[in-house]
């Protein structure tokens, strides 16, 4: 039994330190519009607002917007910060009309964290009425990250779990 417990004791330290790294890698991206309307070669100024878990906006970001068109041309346009905490501003420009994918990457400080946040494509030039989806978009490693803190504390709840079992005492009464 003791040895059963030092064990489960071993692993929880092993995963708590764990937790708060991978719960810290959790960044949304809110955007002040979307380039529905605009023509090919006018600027589409737009705010970028980069929010930790969602909540807390990230003064050190390096946010950028990522658009590609149906012929694979692909341009990054980089974001500066305003005078918001954690909300930055980038000047993008579509070279060419028609259907255009764009993106955020949230710039999230820790290279292995950043994620890019994909929105819905939109139709550029004349006849713009667009098709886009506005506020947060969705990076494809966050559920990821979720999942695998939910499993790191699910893991540390079981070995509290066994660290709480009580047995019965076996021992052998003194005469």
């Amino acid at each position: 039994m003791r040895r059963m417990i030092a064990v489960a004791a071993v692993l929880a330290a092993a995963l708590v330190p764990a937790a708060p790294a991978v719960a810290g890698c959790i960044a949304t991206v809110e955007l002040g519009s979307t380039p529905a309307g605009v023509a090919a070669g006018q600027t589409w100024a737009v705010d970028i607002t980069v929010l930790q878990h969602g909540v807390t906006p990230m003064p050190d970001a390096t946010p950028s917007v990522i658009i590609t068109g149906a012929d694979g041309t692909t341009k990054t346009f980089a974001a500066t910060q305003t005078d918001t905490v954690g909300t930055y501003r980038a000047a993008v420009s579509f070279p060419a009309d028609g259907t255009w994918n764009y993106a955020v990457n949230d710039g999230f400080p820790v290279a292995e964290c950043a994620q890019t946040h994909t929105f819905a494509p939109v139709e550029i030039g004349a006849g713009a009425g667009g098709t886009t989806s506005g506020g947060g978009g969705s990076g494809p490693g966050g559920l990821t990250w979720f999942l695998l803190a939910g499993a790191g504390v699910a893991l540390v709840g079981g070995a509290g779990m066994v660290l709480a079992r009580r047995r019965p005492d076996r021992s052998v009464p003194s005469a």
